[in-house]
């Protein structure tokens, strides 16, 4: 089964204060996402708890915990443990993908609609995306009313995400030699 990085994170911090309320504004900051973002995704967290055994107790004023049988906890802390921090996150992948595949600009209204998540997140990801690239060879394009375009020879663009993928994998413990 499938988990979405952010729903692995809301997860991780909902398991951490089990049987305490978490409100919204709180995820949000700790994801660093708007609210309506963690609303958005607090609906399709549901539905990946419930195939676990587990809901969302939700209570106005004070929040939303997870709710559900210990054997259900165990296997989601299971199911979270197995992925890897070298995987891309969902909006990054797809980001760098998007931008790949496309020889035209993209307009950012269409990659925040695609990606179900607000400007402001895509502006968050778009100026991290400009980070990972900054020593390449490739520069992101962003001009209002022309959209974004990740500019550079198609073996730059390949090289750069071979090297996002090799860093990640630096940082994963058992391929480091920090401990």
């Amino acid at each position: 089964m499938y988990i979405t990085s952010r729903e692995r994170s809301m997860s991780g911090i909902l398991l951490e204060s089990q049987h305490l309320f978490v409100s919204i504004q709180s995820l949000a900051k700790k994801l660093d996402v708007s609210t309506r973002t963690v609303q958005r995704e607090v609906k399709m967290l549901e539905d990946t708890l419930a195939k676990f055994g587990l809901a969302l107790e939700k209570k106005a004023n004070e929040g939303i915990r997870l709710t559900g049988s210990d054997e259900g906890l165990k296997k989601l802390k299971d199911e979270i443990r197995a992925y890897s921090d070298f995987e891309l996150g969902r909006s990054e992948r797809s980001l760098f993908n998007e931008l790949l595949e496309s020889g035209d600009p993209l307009k950012t209204m269409t990659l925040s609609r695609g990606f179900s998540v607000s400007s402001k997140t895509l502006q968050q990801d778009l100026e991290h995306f400009e980070e990972e690239i900054r020593n390449t060879r490739l520069s992101l394009i962003r001009k209002r009313g022309y959209g974004v375009e990740l500019e550079g020879r198609e073996k730059d663009k390949r090289m750069a995400f071979v090297n996002m993928a090799m860093q990640r994998m630096e940082h994963m413990q058992v391929f480091s030699s920090k401990q």
